[in-house]
């Protein structure tokens, strides 16, 4: 019984057996979240911080709201 070949039905080549190989995805909307994630803190962080004059120091706060 050795010597009969693959009568369980089993596939003969390797290649047959498993699951379908998985669609890869595109890694672009990734990057550009990144990109724009990365954009968002920096424009943060300079109006937070790059906005300084010497009306701070003398307690008097000027405030601006513009929109577009």
């Amino acid at each position: 019984m050795a010597d009969t070949p693959h009568s369980d039905n089993t596939p003969d080549k390797p290649s047959e057996v498993g699951l379908p190989e998985r669609p890869r995805r595109s890694k672009g909307p990734f990057v550009a979240l990144g990109v724009v994630l990365v954009a968002a803190l920096v424009a943060i962080t300079v109006v937070l911080t790059g906005g300084e004059s010497d009306d701070s120091a003398s307690g008097n706060t000027t405030i601006r709201i513009g929109t577009t």
